[in-house]
């Protein structure tokens, strides 16, 4: 190998290895942006949240972390838009309260009033088409198969896990 090889594989490296730094550092910048933007948003919540409200969202956080980042960002959108014009208790936040928000019902009462259907494969995509629809509808998923007998133990595993009802429907049979 010459050193002129040498010479142009050093090169390479080296603009192979500053690449990754320069992917690094973007990467670094993102997260740090991702932390000021999170930081912001729980500054916001702290006041516009009274005590009892804000465990009442870090509770449900735990267990629905999408329907609660949803709630936060309802929240932090109203608060910017000066909409809100007092803190949010508890009682309005879960909405139990008669009087809470001044007979309006509370951020937490979601009603869900439409139905949306999902045809559902148990993948990923349907999954979480399903979970995304299901904060504001009452999801229900929908797999076709040709034979009735036919079992679909994975399919109704997830969404099992997923926690809404699925219907298994049987195409009929064709004319040809």
């Amino acid at each position: 190998m010459g050193d002129d090889e040498l010479s142009e594989i050093r090169k390479r490296r080296m603009a192979q290895l500053q690449q990754q730094a320069g992917q690094q550092a973007a990467m670094q910048e993102e997260l740090e942006q991702q932390q000021r933007l999170k930081q912001q948003m729980q500054m916001v919540l702290m006041q516009v949240l009274e005590p009892d409200a804000r465990e009442r969202l870090n509770t449900i956080k735990l267990t629905k972390p999408e329907f609660a980042g949803a709630v936060e960002q309802q929240l932090v959108m109203l608060a910017q838009s000066g909409r809100l014009k007092q803190k949010i208790t508890d009682a309005q936040l879960k909405g139990s309260a008669p009087a809470a928000c001044a007979g309006k019902k509370g951020l937490l009462d979601h009603q869900k009033v439409m139905k949306a259907g999902v045809l559902y494969s148990g993948g990923k995509d349907s999954s979480l088409a399903a979970v995304m629809l299901g904060t504001y509808y009452e999801v229900e998923l929908n797999t076709f198969v040709f034979d009735r007998a036919r079992l679909i133990p994975s399919i109704e595993h997830a969404a099992q896990a997923l926690g809404f009802p699925l219907i298994k429907r049987v195409f009929p049979p064709g004319n040809g």
